[in-house]
């Protein structure tokens, strides 16, 4: 799959899906100009102060309270699919992918991973936590 494809894959994935905490938030899937993900650039990609900070966890934590079952708390049994095919796509088609959290109330989030042409490609959205 070239990367225009799988961004259009994440695309379709991730509409109409929200990120819930206390003010939900859309995925958006996106390409992002960098050459290696590092805090500085992290900064750089969400507009962020330079001393904001940056915390980096696996795909599969940033995924997982989404994918429990609705009486645990996750994603409703009609959303919960599109959920598991994102962490497929972000699994098996980028190297490296993780999650980059950067702020400490409201977070800007960032889901990336290299696509085998070398394009950085993932998904982006937005947490509020008190």
């Amino acid at each position: 799959m070239t990367s225009e494809e799988l961004l259009e894959c994440l695309r379709k994935g991730a509409e109409g899906l929200l990120i819930p905490s206390e003010q939900d938030h859309p995925l958006v899937a996106r390409r992002f100009d960098v050459t290696e993900p590092s805090a500085a650039s992290i900064h750089t990609l969400v507009e962020a102060p330079a001393d904001a900070p940056v915390a980096v966890e696996s795909v599969e934590a940033f995924f997982e309270p989404l994918l429990v079952t609705p009486e645990e708390g996750g994603a409703s049994a009609k959303q919960r699919p599109a959920y598991e095919l994102l962490l497929r796509l972000l699994q098996h088609e980028l190297e490296g992918s993780k999650v980059y959290r950067v702020g400490a109330t409201d977070i800007d989030v960032l889901v990336l991973g290299r696509h085998a042409d070398g394009a950085w490609l993932g998904l982006q959205t937005k947490l509020v936590e008190t």
